[in-house]
């Protein structure tokens, strides 16, 4: 859940503050790094089965839905001063 209010005459948006997009950027960060790790040292670190790669591009995936949600939601919301 996000909630958005915007001021549409100056293009201001305020976000109440959140942890899951932080949370998910360090997902991204280490699953990047342990695939990184898996490649520098030519031998997995993880299990064949748990691919880091995936993991991190569920991270990102929610990311990118985020930023979706947050546009679409400030293009809706009603008209709020910001100052």
């Amino acid at each position: 859940r996000v909630k958005v209010e915007s001021d549409q005459i100056w293009g201001l948006i305020r976000l109440l503050p959140g942890y899951a997009g932080l949370i998910a950027a360090l997902g991204v960060l280490i699953m990047a790094g342990i695939d990184a790790t898996q490649a520098m040292f030519g031998h997995p670190v993880l299990p064949p089965e748990h691919d880091p790669a995936i993991g991190a591009s569920l991270f990102a995936g929610f990311l990118v839905g985020r930023a979706l949600t947050i546009g679409v939601r400030a293009s809706r919301a009603p008209h709020v001063e910001l100052h």
